[in-house]
């Protein structure tokens, strides 16, 4: 064979060799690029499914909360038609107010307690409730606090109504950062709270969330100076996790309080002094 015949035809082989070569490895990179792609979508389906199992879980809660917290809201509206004055004037309760079975345990507490002086932080129905059971047992009085002026004003509104501008005052206490609190928190302008001594029965049901997650610390450590010797704090929405994180500082702190979270619709702690006999139920 000649020469240039031999060159041709390993021209040719090399020719019909490379292509398939060349095919062999792509075929090789695209079967892993697809193993690729399907494990992906794999992982990011199941990601999507734990993903919504939680959210439809988170929302089984809410549900299962809200409904709770109506039947206490009925059964509360019963029990108030049984004990308030028939010619009493209440606040149309709202998601911020005391759940049903709370106002029924701390009205039953006001009863047994017998407070001198109440401190209502972020009244409402709560404030004109307390006030018309002090004014049954002809003792105490109530200072509802509230950052709103136009909270304030609907709250002081109903006590008008129900005569008991002589035992509930209302007051406004603009959201401030604070230099008598340590950080400078922002809480209530304690400017319009310092006459406040020998408190009984504090409730603490404000300032808002939307003012910062832990934004109710402060009560005890302004109060702490202020209370009477036999004194209890109420703590809503003790569930949060901004309310937990609060409870677990009071615990823990230098004067030791002493905590419980009562199990109602909507989790509610009572906070006593460390040194006192836990309160009754």
């Amino acid at each position: 064979m000649r020469l240039p015949d031999v060159c041709s035809r390993l021209i040719l082989v090399r020719r019909d060799w490379e292509p398939r070569g060349r095919d062999r490895g792509v075929s090789v990179i695209d079967g892993w690029g697809v193993a690729a792609i399907v494990a992906a979508i794999g992982l990011t389906g199941l990601a999507l499914a734990l993903y919504v199992r939680r959210k439809v879980r988170l929302l089984s809660q809410r549900i299962d909360r809200a409904r709770d917290v109506a039947a206490s809201r009925a059964t509360d509206a019963s029990y108030l038609a049984r004990v308030l004055p028939p010619t009493a004037c209440l606040p149309r309760p709202t998601n911020w107010s005391l759940g049903g079975d709370t106002l029924h345990w701390l009205l039953s507490e006001v009863e047994r307690r017998r407070p001198r002086l109440v401190v209502d932080l972020g009244g409402g129905l709560s404030t004109v409730l307390l006030g018309l059971r002090l004014k049954e047992l002809g003792c105490g009085q109530v200072v509802s606090v509230d950052h709103d002026a136009g909270f304030a004003a609907t709250t002081q509104a109903f006590v008008s109504l129900n005569a008991l501008d002589g035992i509930v005052e209302v007051r406004v206490a603009p959201l401030t950062a604070n230099t008598a609190l340590p950080g400078k928190a922002v809480w209530y302008d304690t400017d319009k709270l310092a006459d406040l001594r020998d408190v009984d029965l504090l409730v603490i049901d404000g300032p808002p969330m939307s003012a910062g997650k832990r934004v109710r610390e402060a009560a005890l450590t302004f109060f702490q100076e202020r209370f009477a010797a036999d004194w209890m704090a109420v703590l809503d929405d003790a569930h949060r996790p901004g309310e937990r994180a609060i409870l677990e500082s009071w615990r823990g702190g230098r004067n030791g309080f002493a905590i419980d979270v009562l199990p109602f619709a909507t989790p509610t702690a009572r906070i006593f002094p460390a040194q006192a006999s836990e309160p009754s139920p």
